[in-house]
């Protein structure tokens, strides 16, 4: 991986919040599209969502975030925030991964102030890609807070993002294992998703299909209260 395609990624991370916790998400569109999982979000549906993210020099930026769509069965959120982000993840593909294949994750754990950065592998498909969710078991650490995080390749494009802890039927946490839902998932939510937004509205810039890899133009200051 090189340097710089993980410095974006570190840069495309950011933390989810709602009233009562955190999560972590991916920005996937430079006109203010940012993914999470659905259960960051849970049901604040219409409530205060922000979405804050590091930069490299200079305090930290937050936003009030509102949410385009979402998706229980893939447990996929879709939230688009008012402005112009600069760095973006750039969407790859989890079907030639093998066991040992290494993989990372960014994310924003427990609300921490920083990006954290974890190593691992990929260790198996757990399911058909036609299944909804979990999809990916990785050999990686996580601990909560991660959730919505991206899960990248070793050639920095993401793959997926991250889920949950390995749990036994007895309720063991196993913690360093952890799931993830495909790319190849996000993909269809994205295309069902912008397939739904009205592009004509004030508060949603321009719609591409996936992978909305490329730049989207910020829009011009719409009234979004």
């Amino acid at each position: 991986m090189g340097f710089e395609r993980g410095r974006e990624n570190c840069l495309a991370a950011v933390t989810v919040i709602v009233p009562d916790h955190s999560g972590s998400g991916v920005i996937i569109s430079k006109g203010g599209f940012v993914l999470t999982k659905a259960h960051v979000i849970e049901n604040n549906l219409t409530g205060l969502i922000i979405v804050r993210r590091e930069t490299l020099s200079g305090p930290e930026s937050a936003h009030f975030a509102k949410l385009a769509s979402i998706d229980y069965e893939r447990d996929l959120a879709l939230l688009w925030v008012p402005t112009h982000f600069p760095v973006i993840a750039r969407l790859g593909g989890s079907t030639n991964l093998r066991p040992g294949s290494p993989v990372y994750t960014v994310s924003t754990p427990a609300g921490l102030e920083t990006n954290i950065f974890s190593a691992g592998y990929f260790r198996a498909r757990t399911r058909d890609l036609t299944d909804l969710q979990d999809d990916l078991l990785l050999d990686l650490a996580t601990i909560p807070g991660s959730s919505g995080g991206g899960i990248y390749d070793r050639n920095g494009d993401l793959i997926g993002l991250d889920d949950a802890l390995l749990k036994s039927g007895d309720g063991t946490v196993w913690p360093n294992f952890s799931y993830g839902t495909s790319v190849e998932q996000v993909r269809i939510f994205l295309k069902a998703s912008f397939d739904f937004l009205d592009p004509a509205s004030p508060c949603v810039p321009p719609l591409i299909n996936p992978p909305p890899a490329s730049a989207v133009e910020a829009p011009s200051a719409p009234s979004c209260r």
